[in-house]
C-alpha cells in the first residue's frame, strides 16, 4: 500500500469514528426521569428532579469506540419527558365530637330558680302572690275550774271563716330566706255553760280579732316539685266584738251591757309548709301554724266599767291550704 493509499484510509476511519461519535451524542439513552439505560446498562452518572415538571437528565456518554479514539463526550443535558409530579396525601386527622354535658338537677317541670338575669325585671321569680282557705282550733276551750273567763263565761269556741280570701304574698332576697305578708282572722265565741239541770248554754258575744302577719321564711330548695319551709313571725291585731242582742239588751233596756277590747297581748306566729308546684308559675302550699295571743276585755254596765281587764286566750293551731303564682 502507497502512501496516498494510507492516508486515504485514515482518513475514512477518522470519518467512521466522528460519525460514531455524533450519533451515540445525538440519542439520549432515556427519557425516564429516574435512570438512564446505555446499551442495556444503566447510566451511574443520571440524576432526576422528581418534584419538577421540567426536571432534567444530564447524561454521560460512554461511547466506547470515541473512547478508544480519544474522543472525551461533554455532558449533553436533555429535558425528561412523562416526569410524573408526585403529590402528597393530606393528611386526615379524626376529630372526635366532644360528650355532651347533661345537666344536673334537671327539675321535673324545668323549676325557676330565683334570680335575675341581665334584662330582666328585678322581681322576676322573687314574687308570690296567692290567697288560702284557714281553719284553727283554740289551745284553750274551758275555764280553770272556780276561775271563769267573765262573770259566767266559762266556755270558748271556734267561730270559722272558710271563705278562700285570705289574700298573702312572699318575696324571696334569696331562693332560701324571704319575707311574708298574710291576713289571718278568727273568731272566739263566749259560751256559758254551768251544767246545771234544766238550764241552757247561750252566748253573750263573739270576739273576732284579725289582722296582717309580717313573717320572715325560709326555704329548703331542691330539685323535686316539693319545696318545705318555715316561718316565724308577728300578727298585728285588731278586732271588734258582735253582741248577743238578748244579752246586751237585757232587762229590756237597750245598751245595757257591752264589751270592749281594751289590749291585744303578744301574737307571736311560727310554722311551716310545703309549697307543691303544678306548672312552671303556679303552686299549691299547705301550712301548719301556731299562734300565741290573748286579748283584754272590759265589761262595761250601763256605761260604766263593771269588770276590767279580764282575759282571753287565743292560744291557737292552724292549718291551710292556698294556691299562689310566682312571678
Amino acid at each position: 500500500m502507497n502512501c496516498s493509499e494510507t492516508m486515504r484510509s485514515g482518513m475514512m476511519m477518522s470519518l467512521l469514528m466522528l460519525g460514531a461519535w455524533g450519533y451515540a451524542a445525538s440519542e439520549p439513552l432515556s427519557t425516564n426521569a429516574a435512570a438512564s439505560l446505555h446499551a442495556g446498562t444503566a447510566s451511574p452518572n443520571a440524576v432526576a428532579m422528581p418534584h419538577s415538571t421540567n426536571t432534567l437528565v444530564i447524561h454521560h456518554s460512554t461511547n466506547g469506540a470515541a473512547a478508544a479514539a480519544g474522543v472525551t463526550n461533554k455532558p449533553v443535558v436533555h429535558a425528561a419527558t412523562n416526569t410524573v409530579p408526585v403529590h402528597h396525601a393530606p393528611q386526615i386527622v379524626a376529630v372526635e365530637a366532644a360528650p355532651e354535658i347533661e345537666e344536673e338537677g334537671a327539675s321535673w317541670v324545668d323549676r325557676i330558680p330565683v334570680g335575675v338575669e341581665e334584662g330582666d325585671d328585678w322581681w322576676r321569680n322573687r314574687i308570690e302572690i296567692g290567697t288560702r282557705i284557714t281553719s284553727f282550733q283554740l289551745a284553750e276551750k274551758e275555764s280553770p275550774p272556780g276561775k271563769n273567763y267573765l262573770g259566767s263565761i266559762n266556755m270558748l269556741k271556734e267561730e270559722q271563716d272558710y271563705t278562700p280570701t285570705k289574700l298573702y304574698a312572699n318575696a324571696w332576697v334569696l331562693e332560701w330566706l324571704g319575707v311574708g305578708l298574710s291576713y289571718e282572722k278568727l273568731g272566739e265565741k263566749t259560751w256559758t255553760d254551768n251544767g246545771e239541770p234544766g238550764s241552757v248554754p247561750y252566748t253573750d258575744g263573739t270576739f273576732n280579732v284579725g289582722g296582717p302577719i309580717l313573717s320572715a321564711l325560709v326555704a329548703w330548695p331542691n330539685q323535686s316539685r316539693f319545696t318545705p319551709f318555715a316561718e316565724v313571725g308577728q300578727w298585728f291585731m285588731s278586732g271588734s266584738v258582735d253582741l248577743n242582742p238578748a244579752w246586751a239588751n237585757a232587762h229590756g233596756i237597750d245598751g245595757y251591757q257591752e264589751f270592749e277590747i281594751t289590749k291585744y297581748k303578744g301574737g307571736m306566729v311560727w310554722g311551716g309548709g310545703c309549697a307543691i308546684q303544678l306548672t312552671r308559675n303556679i303552686e299549691m302550699d299547705l301550712i301548719y301554724r301556731q299562734i300565741k295571743a290573748s286579748i283584754l276585755v272590759d265589761h262595761i254596765l250601763l256605761g260604766s266599767v263593771a269588770h276590767a281587764d279580764s282575759e282571753f286566750p287565743l292560744d291557737s293551731s292552724w292549718m291551710g291550704a292556698g294556691v299562689k303564682y310566682r312571678f
